[in-house]
C-alpha cells in the first residue's frame, strides 16, 4: 500500500478517535485503536502500532468487545513477529485462539492458527507449523473461504517440504493447483 493512503487513513482514524473522546464511545474508541495499530504496522512504525494495539486490549478488556480484543491480539502479535520476538507473538496469538473460540468466530480464529504456523514456519519448527496450518486448513474448509484455502494449502506445500515428506508436499501443491484451475475458470465464465 502506499504510504500516504495510510498517512490519509491515520488522519481519518485520529479524527474519529477524537469523536469517539468527546461522545465517550469507548467501543469505538477501542476499535479505532486497534484499527490505528494496524495502519502502523503497515507503515512499518511498529512501536506505534504496539502502544495503539495495547490501549485498544486494555479498553477492549475494561468493556467486554472480546471481537475487538481478539482482532488488537491478533495485531500485535503480527507487529511483534516483525520485531522477532517470538515468544511475546505466540502469547497474543494464543490468547486470541481462547477469545476466537469463545466467541465462535471461526474466521479470526482460522486466521489466527495461520499466523501460528507461520510464526513456527519461520522459526523453523516445522512440525508445530503443520499441525497449525491443518487446523487452519479444517476451519477454511468448513466456512468454504476457497482464496483462504489457497493459501493454507500452499503454505503445507511447504511445510511438508521442508519436513522432507515430499509426497504430502506434492499433494498438496496438487490440491492447490486444482483450487487454483477452478478459480480461473469460475473467473472466466463470469466475464
Amino acid at each position: 500500500a502506499n504510504l500516504r493512503d495510510y498517512d490519509k487513513a491515520i488522519d481519518y482514524m485520529q479524527q474519529s478517535l477524537s469523536i469517539d473522546l468527546e461522545i465517550q464511545d469507548r467501543r469505538g474508541e477501542g476499535r479505532v485503536l486497534g484499527n490505528l495499530g494496524i495502519a502502523y504496522e503497515g507503515q512499518g512504525r511498529y512501536t506505534e502500532a504496539i502502544d495503539y494495539c495495547k490501549q485498544s486490549i486494555t479498553i477492549s478488556r475494561e468493556i467486554g468487545d472480546y471481537q475487538q480484543e481478539g482482532n488488537a491480539l491478533g495485531t500485535l502479535g503480527s507487529t511483534l513477529i516483525e520485531l522477532e520476538q517470538y515468544s511475546e507473538a505466540l502469547k497474543c496469538w494464543h490468547t486470541a485462539i481462547e477469545i476466537f473460540r469463545k466467541i465462535q468466530d471461526p474466521l479470526g480464529e482460522r486466521n489466527t492458527l495461520a499466523n501460528l504456523g507461520n510464526a513456527y514456519y519461520f522459526m523453523r519448527d516445522y512440525v508445530k507449523a503443520t499441525e497449525y496450518y491443518e487446523q487452519s486448513l479444517m476451519i477454511t474448509r468448513k466456512i468454504k473461504d476457497s482464496q483462504g484455502e489457497e493459501q493454507v494449502l500452499l503454505n503445507l506445500s511447504n511445510s511438508y517440504c521442508s519436513l522432507g515428506d515430499y509426497v504430502k508436499a506434492i499433494a498438496y501443491n496438487q490440491q492447490h493447483l486444482a483450487l487454483v484451475q477452478a478459480t480461473l475458470q469460475q473467473m472466466r465464465r463470469s466475464l
